[in-house]
């Protein structure tokens, strides 16, 4: 189960430094 959570926890980050780089791009 934790292996699962830091699966997301990674997943969720990438997923906010994408929109981030995104919005910073523009």
């Amino acid at each position: 189960m934790i292996k699962i959570n830091n699966f997301m926890l990674i997943f969720f980050l990438l997923l906010h430094t994408c929109l981030l780089n995104d919005e910073g791009s523009d």
